[in-house]
């Protein structure tokens, strides 16, 4: 598998691990508070390493530029992930993050891009790798 993909393998598919991530899970916020992550995780896996799905709310734009935005995140999430799946594979543990929004809409930023959302999902990254220690 190459370092910079992002395969069906690390998404987030099924209904039940989103009720289980926003029910269960952990909250954090970026530092410009952009962007939050709901993660949730399980330590001694029997498939360790990280899966993740970006979540837009239909309040925040149109069609357009909802599925923009969650593909600079998956971006952002694909140039950055080296580091957390690597700890993640090395201690055995099973991590789903759920990156969305926090007060942005496409009124509120009409034309967000890479660089934007680049700096709040690394700094998420950062903080959840720091809170599985």
């Amino acid at each position: 598998m190459k370092s910079f993909s992002l395969s069906s393998n690390e998404r987030i598919k099924s209904k039940k691990d989103f009720e289980d991530i926003f029910k269960h899970g952990n909250i954090l916020f970026s530092f410009n508070k952009k962007v939050k992550a709901s993660f949730i995780y399980i330590k001694e896996a029997d498939d360790p390493g990280v899966k993740i799905a970006p979540a837009v709310s239909k309040r925040a734009g149109n069609a357009v530029w909802r599925n923009r935005i969650k593909r600079l995140i998956r971006e952002a999430y694909r140039l950055n992930k080296t580091g957390l799946v690597s700890y993640c594979k090395s201690n055995h543990i099973s991590l789903k993050i759920v990156f969305s929004l926090n007060y942005i809409s496409k009124k509120t930023a009409p034309n967000l891009g890479l660089i934007d959302l680049t700096d709040s999902v690394k700094d998420l990254l950062n903080k959840v790798e720091k809170k599985l220690c």
